[in-house]
Order: C-alpha cells, then structure tokens, then sequence
C-alpha cells in the first residue's frame, strides 16, 4: 500500500466529504503558504535595508529588532503548521494523504480523469519530502516547540540557546518554495487555482524607508 495509507483516517480527515470540502482546505493552505512566504520577504527586505538605510534605522533601532523578532518567530510558527503531520490541521502531510484517498474510487470525491492525473509515486514521494524527520522539518519543529511557542525548561535554566538549531535563509527559503512546487502540482488535479508566489508590499516597506531617509535629512539640515 501507499505510505500515506498507514496513517489511520480520524475523524476530522474523514470530514472532508465532498470536492468542496477538499478544495477548501487546498484553499486554505495555499493561502497560508502565500502568508509565510511574504512574512519571510519582509524580513529579508529589513534586513537588505540596513545597508542604505542605516542611519535611518538606527534611530529607532529597538523598533527593527522588535519587528525582525517578531517577523522571525510568525515565519517559524507558521512553516511549522504546515508541516505539522497532526491529522487534525491544515497542513501538507494532510493534504497529500487526502490526495491518497483520491486513488481509491470509494474514497475519492474529485472526478475520474483528475484521478488519472495522480500518481501514487509522487505522492509517496511528496510524502517523504514533508516527512517530520527531514532534517530542516525538524530544525523548524524544534525551534517552534522549544523557544518559540513554548520555552523548553531545560534549555531556559541552563543558559543553552547554543543547543538550538541554526536555519540559514536558504533553508527557509528553499522550505517555502517546496511548499509551493507542490501545491503548484496539485491544485489543477483539486480544481483549485494556484496562487503564485509574489512580494506585493515590496513597494510599501521601500516607501517607509524613503520617507524615514526624508525626514531625516530634513531634520538635519
């Protein structure tokens, strides 16, 4: 059988009952993998604007390192949700095995030529991909279970955040497009139209810091 085949179905997987009800979970991810990726292009963005706009920035340095923390800990909280393989969320490990059931006649709910269009190998290996002991899966799990959703005891009283895990930005990155290569595979199969990965506030955060670098030179003058 189909790796996805020995998770047992609860009763919240077994909820989506109709081609609806599938294609508003693959909705619903899509839309959250759309929400992390601009998190991570807005803190990517403040960092790549230290260098023009340091001056700028340091007068009210407290305000950035709060954002950037900020931004840092809603990226790790929300690439962990979608990888969390709980069998009752909204996530990736879900929805591949939800696609699983789309193999078998008696399960599935979307039409018999998107069925044809599913390939138990990819799914298996989308599986894989996703699995909670990939190595950058289980860095982003730590760091939300042990720092960020929770302080881990052990960790707080002996002083050992150098035990914590490094997630360089190409990790991050390369997590989040994956996501989305998956989602770009499936979604023509669920019915559902994909949303392209984009940085719309790109524009905006550039603007702040054009009118910050105004300000300032105005002030100072």
């Amino acid at each position: 059988w189909p790796k996805a085949m020995h998770f047992i179905q609860s009763q919240q997987m077994r909820a989506i009952a109709s081609k609806d009800d599938l294609q508003s979970f693959t909705r619903s991810l899509n839309t959250e993998i759309c929400r992390v990726w601009e998190h991570w292009n807005v803190l990517k963005g403040v960092h790549q604007s230290h260098a023009e706009y340091w001056l700028e920035m340091n007068e009210s340095s407290e305000f950035w390192r709060i954002a950037s923390r900020a931004l840092q800990d809603v990226i790790i909280v929300r690439l962990a949700a979608l990888v969390d393989p709980k069998d009752d969320v909204v996530s990736m490990p879900n929805f591949l095995r939800l696609l699983e059931q789309q193999l078998d006649p008696k399960t599935s709910v979307i039409e018999a030529k998107q069925q044809n269009n599913l390939s138990c190998t990819d799914i298996d290996n989308d599986i894989d991909a996703v699995d909670k002991d990939e190595p950058v899966i289980r860095k982003v799990r730590k760091l939300r279970n042990k720092i960020v959703a929770h302080r881990d005891m052990s960790i707080v009283v002996r002083e050992a955040t150098h035990e914590l895990p490094e997630l360089p930005d190409a990790e991050i990155e390369g997590l989040i497009m994956m996501l989305h290569n998956i989602m770009w595979k499936y979604c023509p199969i669920v019915g559902t139209t994909i949303v392209v990965l984009s940085f719309p506030v790109e524009d905006d955060y550039k603007s702040l810091f054009k009118l910050l670098q105004s300000g300032f030179k105005a002030e100072y003058k």
